[in-house]
């Protein structure tokens, strides 16, 4: 049997034999080696500028999927532990400390996000005998509270919108496909087919922004309106990275991506395209793929493969 397998910024493939239900789960490829930077982000109207790029992980292994808080002052992500397992941490800005949220030395968790009543972390549970992973949650106050919020499996991704009354999610399979839960109902769609990784809930929650791969390893981003179920192209991202970040500004929202040590730029769907921001090669930053943004525009942060 061939199997999906997700590290939070790549795909991987691992195979596994007919009797592997009754054997122990082969292992798995190791992660990539990820680093977490962290730098002073400022935008004006006329100009965008990030200076003071620091490791602020600076960790053997995987560190990668940074999601900020809303007050910015600390961001979740996920680090690899000493048996490979992915557990959920948090790091505060202002002390550079780290405090572990999840320990499952059974089991990984990724894409940790704040539920949207602000009382729990959210994640994707990989299953320990390795048959899928689910989105969980976890209360904040009781770190063992960890249970399923969809039956659905498996999944690589996932976004709130609404107020947390839809869940968009990645759905592994061949191809992937964006599926839309209600969480009210229990209803769940099929919304598009050969979905990207980078799946976000638009800053007013009444939509989602997805990607979809194109030729020559470009990507597009399209948007899915939660009102009529509509989706449209917005834009081409602007090189081979196919992972964005996306923050609300003014009446608007503004994009940010990267492509090799580069960071670009962009409100909305805006006909000025994509401008360049920083140039991090010189600093030995030379790939750049996953980033977020911390609310308040002071901070932005990006994951660099090793």
């Amino acid at each position: 049997m061939i199997r999906l397998i997700v590290w939070g910024g790549l795909i991987t493939v691992g195979f596994f034999g007919s009797g592997a239900a009754q054997e122990d789960p082969q292992p798995l490829p190791p992660p990539p080696e990820t680093e977490i930077y962290l730098a002073d982000l400022s935008i004006e109207k006329d100009r965008v500028s990030v200076t003071n790029p620091r490791n602020v992980t600076n960790h053997a292994g995987y560190d990668n999927q940074p999601y900020f808080l809303p007050d910015g002052q600390a961001f979740f992500y996920v680090a690899q532990g000493a048996n490979e397992k992915m557990d959920i941490w948090r790091y505060d800005l202002a002390f550079g400390t780290r405090t572990q949220m999840t320990d499952t030395p059974r089991e990984s968790e990724y894409s940790p996000k704040l539920t949207p009543d602000g009382q729990g972390l959210s994640v994707i549970h990989e299953k320990e005998d390795r048959t899928g992973q689910q989105v969980w949650r976890y209360d904040l106050d009781d770190p063992k509270s960890g249970r399923a919020l969809l039956e659905l499996n498996p999944v690589g991704y996932y976004a709130w919108g609404q107020g947390g009354d839809y869940l968009a999610v990645f759905a592994l399979g061949d191809p992937p496909t964006l599926r839309l839960a209600d969480m009210k109902s229990g209803e769940i769609e099929i919304m598009y087919e050969n979905i990207g990784r980078a799946l976000y809930a638009a800053p007013d929650g009444a939509g989602y922004y997805f990607t979809s791969p194109l030729a020559e390893d470009r990507f597009q981003v399209l948007y899915l309106a939660l009102e009529d179920k509509s989706i449209e192209d917005r834009f081409e991202l602007p090189g081979a990275n196919e992972h964005y970040a996306l923050t609300a500004l003014d009446e608007d929202v503004a994009f940010f991506s990267a492509n090799g040590g580069k960071l670009y730029f962009r409100i909305g769907a805006a006909d000025t395209g994509w401008q360049e921001i920083a140039d991090l090669s010189g600093a030995g930053i030379t790939n750049i793929t996953r980033l977020a943004v911390s609310p308040d525009h002071r901070r932005i942060a990006f994951v660099v493969s090793e």
